[in-house]
């Protein structure tokens, strides 16, 4: 008769763990809200900027890639920046921790050759939540020089 209280306990406790088991979840969603399919691009750095509670990523294409992180830089024809900015967001499963959120801007920075024969960084917006431009010569070469003068994060 003992044996027989034990098992039913013991069933009706397996039983409704497996039924709080397959419960609803209520949609809790971790991964964040954009992602970037950075396709053939390598990560060059991350920063965060808290007082406009954003992440951004640089990356590059291959030979924007391997240029060292100390070395003073003559860019070459063909290389390509890509800056991703998030806007920040609580990480729900970690007090205090930021992860990205929604895309703020995408950045894009090509080094070019002119008819003459010059390198030159030829700078687009691809994506903007932003309803100003940041067109003008004096504002596109800003972003140019910001994006460009990036270190490089060391691999170990």
């Amino acid at each position: 008769m003992r044996k027989k209280r034990i098992s039913y306990i013991f069933l009706t406790v397996s039983l409704s763990l497996y039924l709080q088991a397959c419960g609803d979840k209520s949609n809790f969603q971790v991964s964040p809200e954009d992602l970037y399919d950075s396709k053939d691009l390598h990560v060059i750095t991350t920063w965060f900027n808290n007082r406009h509670q954003t992440i951004s990523i640089l990356y590059g294409n291959e030979q924007a890639a391997s240029v060292p992180a100390n070395d003073i830089h003559v860019h070459q024809v063909g290389e390509r920046y890509t800056l991703v900015t998030w806007h920040q967001q609580g990480n729900p499963l970690w007090f205090g921790g930021q992860i990205t959120g929604h895309i703020t801007l995408i950045e894009q920075v090509d080094i070019n050759t002119l008819a003459s024969g010059a390198i030159e960084p030829h700078y687009n917006v691809t994506y903007s939540e932003r309803t100003d431009s940041i067109s003008g010569t004096t504002l596109e070469r800003e972003r140019i020089d910001y994006i460009l003068s990036r270190k490089k994060i060391e691999h170990l």
